[in-house]
């Protein structure tokens, strides 16, 4: 038995047969929730008890039938319209428009692949984000294709009647255009809209795709979120493989926030676009860069350093710092005539990011400038290089490396602080806010982030929203020990920064801004 009072010996092998037919993924910390799944299909396959169920599928080959019992069971079908909304305003404003104009002017064509539909929401959400984008959407050739392994959860997708649960955060607007009342809370789509959309069962796990068949091919954005999470690691890696060979060139896959480390094992470019990162498809697997792949929007370049800058350039520093590019051509003499040149000495390579990094506090003279480091994709090294800048001062220069470092390693939410702390320095409020809401949004218990959200409203004169920040700042305090480190704070404590939030607070709300929770 294990500690959670399972037979090993049956919830092994029972693991390894849902992940082979259904790609689902039960670790140990999951058999109760595997085991509450069996006991709710056992009735519906004609046994008493979850454990009956386990032996049964252990005994016999398991049919399409049991399968299905099982799908709807064992999936989590909860979702609602326009779930994560910032990822639909990303579709709409940045993916659609330039998509549509090039297909405008030839095929009019347009097909979106929303996999693991559930319930429907998501895919209608699609189709109504498609239809205010295309006015004359009968004139175009438009797949929305919605799959989901659960029957039941399809079904209820094609009667498209739902629930007020189901509308949080919806407008009303979006209700009386696209959804007829039936009274008792319930609305139906309306028929034109749900024409739209094609469903059809599609186990991604064992399932062929993409293939003519299933009209998984040539699809030019795919919605796969809140699916990879819960499947095997190696059946999330292939399923995302057979994605990118579903995609178009150039393509978009969009997964959720908890998902996105799973596609960096397939061939995509993560793209950062406000409260969503999209992932477009590549021909081939590189390190993440913006140079040389079209993107959505491009992030911002600093050109502040072709300017004249107040550091020395490498070559001509005091002769404490070592010298990475020796003179060679002639030079002029005090009196005027020209000397010959020094005997050409090979030159030494220009200095690495790592090689900066191990040498710590550097002096501000041997700092290179920015163009003369190769940077061998090390974004550690960069934000390390970002920092030592923002020391000394160098704001400018701190947000090119910091820069550097954020499109290398695009989600990493540290990086994202990074920057958004020199651009605070630099009163670029706005510009540090849409960076600090970036990093939360790829790790939501980012505690500095929250804590310097907050000082960021108190800098906008937002009193309320910089109380909802240090709210959840000390929140999320509440879980650790004084003693444990603060991450990213360089030493500080849980207890230095929970009595710093704290008096902040209480100044706040000595002068009349009651707090509230987050």
């Amino acid at each position: 038995m294990n500690p959670e009072g399972f037979p090993a010996e049956i919830m092994v092998p029972l693991t390894a047969l849902l992940a082979s037919h259904l790609g689902l993924a039960f670790p140990p910390k999951r058999w109760p929730d595997l085991m509450k799944g069996l006991a709710s299909a056992a009735p519906e396959l004609g046994f008493r008890e979850a454990m009956e169920v386990a032996e049964h599928l252990l005994a016999k080959p398991v049919s399409q039938e049991v399968l299905a019992v099982l799908a709807s069971q064992l999936t989590i079908g909860e979702t609602y319209f326009f779930r994560e909304p910032g990822t639909f305003t990303v579709l709409a404003n940045q993916l659609l428009p330039p998509l549509l104009a090039t297909r405008r002017s030839s095929d009019r064509r347009l097909r979106l692949w929303s996999a693991g539909c559930a319930s429907g929401e998501e895919a209608y959400s699609l189709a109504i984000t498609v239809h205010q984008a295309i006015p004359d959407w009968p004139q175009w050739q438009i797949l929305l294709l919605a799959t989901d392994i659960n029957p039941q959860a399809l079904e209820k997708a094609r009667r498209g009647v739902y629930s007020a649960w189901s509308f949080r955060g919806v407008s009303a607007q979006v209700l009386r255009t696209y959804f007829t009342p039936l009274g008792n809370n319930k609305w139906e789509i309306k028929p034109w809209l749900r024409q739209m959309v094609t469903f059809a069962p599609l186990n991604l796990a064992r399932d062929p795709f993409p293939a003519d068949q299933t009209k998984t091919t040539d699809l030019d954005i795919i919605f796969c979120r809140n699916v990879l999470m819960y499947l095997a690691p190696e059946v999330a890696e292939s399923i995302i493989g057979k994605f990118a060979a579903a995609l178009t060139e150039g393509g978009w896959l969009l997964v959720s926030p908890a998902e996105c480390s799973l596609v960096q094992t397939g061939p995509f470019r993560p793209c950062p676009q406000g409260h969503a990162i999209p992932f477009q498809k590549i021909a081939q697997r590189v390190a993440p860069s913006w140079e040389g792949v079209q993107s959505v929007t491009p992030p911002p370049t600093s050109t502040s350093f072709q300017k004249s800058s107040p550091h020395p350039t490498w070559a001509t520093r005091s002769q404490s710092c070592p010298s990475r590019q020796p003179q060679t051509g002639p030079r002029r003499a005090s009196h005027g005539k020209v000397e010959p040149a020094p005997t050409p000495v090979a030159a030494e390579p220009a200095p690495t990011l790592p090689e900066l990094t191990a040498e710590g506090d550097l002096p501000a003279a041997c700092l290179p400038e920015p163009q003369s480091v190769e940077a061998d994709g090390d974004a550690a090294a960069m934000a390390a290089l970002a920092k030592h800048y923002a020391d000394l001062g160098h704001l400018e220069t701190a947000f090119h490396w910091s820069e550097r470092a954020r499109q290398e390693d695009c989600l990493n939410p540290h990086h994202y602080y990074l920057q958004a702390s020199i651009l605070m320095e630099q009163n670029r409020l706005e510009e540090a806010g849409r960076l600090l809401r970036q990093a939360l949004y790829l790790q939501h218990d980012f505690i500095l982030a929250h804590f310097l959200l907050g000082r960021l409203s108190l800098e906008q004169q937002r009193p309320q929203e910089a109380l909802r920040h240090f709210n959840n700042t000390l929140f999320l305090l509440n879980n650790y020990p004084d003693e444990a480190a603060v991450p990213a704070a360089e030493g500080m404590t849980m207890g230095t920064l929970r009595q710093l939030v704290a008096e902040t607070k209480n100044r706040l709300t000595g002068v009349g801004a009651p707090a509230r929770p987050g």
